[in-house]
């Protein structure tokens, strides 16, 4: 005053919120069951204790609970003062299903019925969810042989995969005691009947012998040029010739008949084939020799042994 100067403080502190509005709700008004909200396009004004206000399109937050089907409300929060608007639920709609983890059972032998042992079946909604379901259908199963498209069907949502079912009877027989290689069977000894051979087969009760075109009992020495065959009802699956070590002749036995016949073998006044050829190569060298002969005299006169081969 009159050139004379003093100072003094203030204080200056921030503006406070008083209010807040919402100016312009979101876009989505509308949620699926258990989604999170989508607050896009939301302006909100804020007003100030300093008589300013401001628009704002981010800086909130929100709290929402949309696990239940109706209507509900969202709680925004800014500046210590909340606004709530309403928003709707609505039910989670079915997408699709997918089988998640197949059956245990895969492949079938004909006859036998579906298990879907193991089998996992989810549902897939369009809020991103899933969930195990157990109350599906199945079909497109039939125990007849090939591969089958099973279709499992929930809520009118459908799910494939396939099983495959093979014949009961077996396309082929294996042995432990005999040689199965190609269409023959050997490593058999003389003497040996037609029960013993077939039961060191498996598959033995869908199999036959032949000579010719007829059925060998099972009493019968088996003999070489004899036919095993696995049927199917009235089809033949497969075939395989016998080759009994020793037997050139196809009686079953090593007799002087057969000693002949390697004979003239060797002096080239017949010739020995096929599976009467394997079966005079006694020693189970390259060929026909003068060894496999000494060997089917030596068992002819008690003084040798042959090993089946």
């Amino acid at each position: 005053y009159e050139g004379k100067s003093d100072t003094f403080d203030v204080t200056v502190r921030a503006k406070s919120v008083t209010e807040i509005e919402l100016t312009t709700k979101p876009t989505k008004l509308t949620y699926v069951e258990s989604t999170t909200l989508d607050d896009a396009g939301m302006v909100l004004t804020v007003y100030y204790d300093n008589n300013t206000h401001e628009e704002r399109t981010t800086g909130w937050t929100s709290e929402y609970d949309f696990s239940q089907i109706g209507e509900t409300t969202v709680t925004v929060t800014y500046g210590g003062k909340t606004v709530t608007y309403g928003v709707t639920v609505v039910a989670k709609t079915l997408t699709s299903i997918v089988v998640a983890t197949k059956p245990t059972k895969l492949v079938y032998t004909e006859g036998e019925a579906f298990d879907a042992t193991g089998m996992v079946v989810k549902a897939c909604y369009d809020n991103g969810t899933t969930e195990v379901v157990g109350s599906y259908s199945v079909t497109g199963y039939d125990s007849a042989v090939g591969t089958k498209t099973i279709k499992v069907t929930y809520q009118g949502k459908n799910a494939t995969f396939t099983v495959t079912v093979k014949s009961r009877v077996p396309s082929q027989i294996t042995s432990s005691e005999h040689t199965v290689s190609g269409e023959s069977i050997s490593k058999i000894a003389t003497g040996t009947t037609v029960g013993s051979l077939l039961a060191g087969v498996t598959g033995k009760e869908f199999c036959k012998v032949y000579k010719g075109n007829a059925v060998v009992s099972n009493s019968t020495p088996i003999g070489t040029g004899m036919v095993v065959k696995i049927m199917d009802g009235n089809t033949v699956k497969a075939s395989y010739t016998v080759i009994v070590t020793g037997d050139t002749n196809g009686d079953g036995n090593t007799s002087v008949t057969d000693m002949i016949a390697i004979k003239a073998h060797l002096l080239k006044k017949s010739t020995l084939t096929g599976a009467y050829a394997a079966a005079a190569n006694t020693n189970g060298d390259s060929g026909i020799s003068i060894t496999d002969f000494i060997q089917v005299k030596a068992k002819i006169l008690g003084k040798g042994t042959i090993v089946p081969r």
